[in-house]
């Protein structure tokens, strides 16, 4: 009986250290640095992405995007936006327009193809980018206010008044 037991550890032990010594390299994440231009662009405007990937072999670079408004509902993902070299070691380029007027932020993440198999930047890895919600006027489209609201709450309020002023003779 223990003679069984012991190869039963061994096999356990030896499967473990073969899963850790043949573990694929590609497992590992690629590092990304973004550059956004412009920094903090308006809702639907062009926005110039540039990625520099710091990692080996890499085929083709894919950029996902969703745009998100000021209630925090995201939209689809836009996919399989193309990414190209820009000439520079490991930096890669895209150019998107943002189609939303109500976008506060978008989010992206990349799919990356090297060695014949895709890698995502994982989800903790998003990479979120704010928006100028401020227009030309100073004014900001922020504000959920309902235009005209609090002429219904003076009106209101002058109602009451002449209400109670009329109990009072």
């Amino acid at each position: 009986m223990n003679n069984k037991i012991r190869k039963i550890t061994l096999g356990l032990f030896l499967t473990i250290i073969l899963a850790v010594i043949y573990m694929p390299a590609t497992n590992a994440e690629a590092i990304v640095e973004y550059t956004i231009e412009p920094e903090q662009p308006k809702p639907q405007s062009e926005v110039t992405i540039i990625a520099k990937i710091i990692d080996e072999d890499i085929k083709s670079v894919f950029l996902e995007m969703q745009e998100c408004n000021t209630a925090g509902t995201c939209f689809g993902w836009k996919t399989n936006v193309s990414m190209t070299p820009t000439g520079n070691a490991d930096e890669y380029k895209a150019t998107i327009n943002l189609e939303r007027e109500d976008s506060k932020y978008f989010s992206l993440r990349l799919a990356i193809e090297k060695d014949g198999e895709w890698e995502y930047t994982s989800t903790a890895n998003y990479h979120d980018v704010m928006l100028d919600r401020s227009s030309s006027n100073g004014d900001d489209n922020d504000s959920n206010n309902t235009p005209g609201f609090e002429i219904i709450l003076m009106i209101v309020a002058i109602l009451v008044g002449v209400i109670l002023s009329k109990r009072k003779r």
